[in-house]
């Protein structure tokens, strides 16, 4: 990883002009073929490859895609409710931002995790904290319909979407625009998916409740779980004395304020795209979330009970 770093952070004195080029984009080669030769990913090969076609910036991007620090915290404070959530994306999380803001509109967002968040508010340690979790099927299913697709549905918002898209594209090295569900689970798979280096919407919940608390913060009070929004958002409206008893549906795969049919149609669609080696590569890239939330490998709809 050292190695990485170096090949990262370094910096070259050359340009496209340059006719030294070729001599520096084969000493990038050399020196990318020797970071990873172990690899069994073939890290090595993709580094040696990106700096033979692009020479030094393309082995720093690479390098770049494994060594950059992962971006998981987003912790919510409300003062008014005395409680902090941990905002994991792609389980309902605009929904229950939206419940969140109509009973506290002073609630506030931190990019810390809760741990650090103590240090600053100190009074928070007494509140009550909360989480809600995905079947991680549903939620790899989500993120790659999202930025496949999303641009394509809300026409309202295309521009924003597209450039969205565009971002994890780039922010998530190696990862095929092809459309294929396929391939995206492959890739979940590979290093430049890993929970060290890669975006939380792709990082494993697991690892982002575990970042969230610092390594030093207690145990969250609830871990609810999406496919029992209404009941469990119920639990903690009661514990918190939040004025929404239900979250509005801020959000869905068929689109804003869609009906519950539509949802559901939209889900059983989707439910194809789950073959055997399909849930075989998603149980094996995120097989701590099916523990941590009771969840089944056999696919939506077969788990077992939520985890509190």
């Amino acid at each position: 990883m050292a190695a990485l770093r170096r090949v990262r952070d370094r910096d070259y004195d050359w340009t496209l002009g340059d006719p030294g080029r070729l001599h520096w984009t084969r000493r990038a080669a050399r020196l990318a073929a020797l970071v990873l030769p172990f690899d069994r990913h073939g890290v090595g090969r993709d580094l040696a490859g990106a700096a033979w076609r692009g020479g030094v910036a393309g082995a720093r991007r690479v390098a770049g895609a494994l060594t950059r620090p992962p971006d998981f915290e987003e912790t919510i404070m409300s003062r008014r409710l005395r409680c902090v959530w941990i905002r994991i994306p792609k389980t309902a999380s605009e929904s229950t931002l939206a419940a969140m803001l109509g009973s506290d509109p002073d609630c506030r967002v931190f990019k810390m995790n809760y741990a650090e968040l103590y240090e600053l508010r100190p009074e928070a340690r007494e509140w009550f904290t909360f989480a809600f979790v995905r079947h991680p099927f549903e939620r790899a299913l989500s993120f790659w319909s999202e930025i496949h697709f999303a641009h394509e549905r809300y026409a309202d918002r295309a521009d924003v979407q597209k450039r969205r898209s565009d971002y994890m594209f780039e922010r998530c090295y190696g990862l095929s625009e092809t459309r294929d569900f396929d391939d995206y689970c492959r890739w979940l798979r590979t290093p430049y998916a890993a929970d060290s280096c890669v975006d939380r919407h792709v990082a494993s919940q697991s690892a982002l409740l575990a970042a969230a608390a610092g390594g030093r913060g207690r145990p969250l009070d609830f871990i609810g779980r999406m496919e029992n929004l209404d009941a469990d958002w119920r639990r903690v409206a009661a514990r918190i004395g939040a004025s929404i008893p239900k979250p509005p549906l801020a959000h869905s795969a068929v689109g804003w304020e869609a009906a519950p049919d539509a949802v559901k149609a939209t889900r059983a669609a989707r439910a194809g795209f789950l073959t055997e080696r399909n849930k075989a590569l998603l149980a094996a890239r995120y097989a701590d979330d099916l523990e941590l939330g009771g969840y089944s490998p056999a696919g939506p709809g077969a788990g077992g009970p939520s985890r509190r």
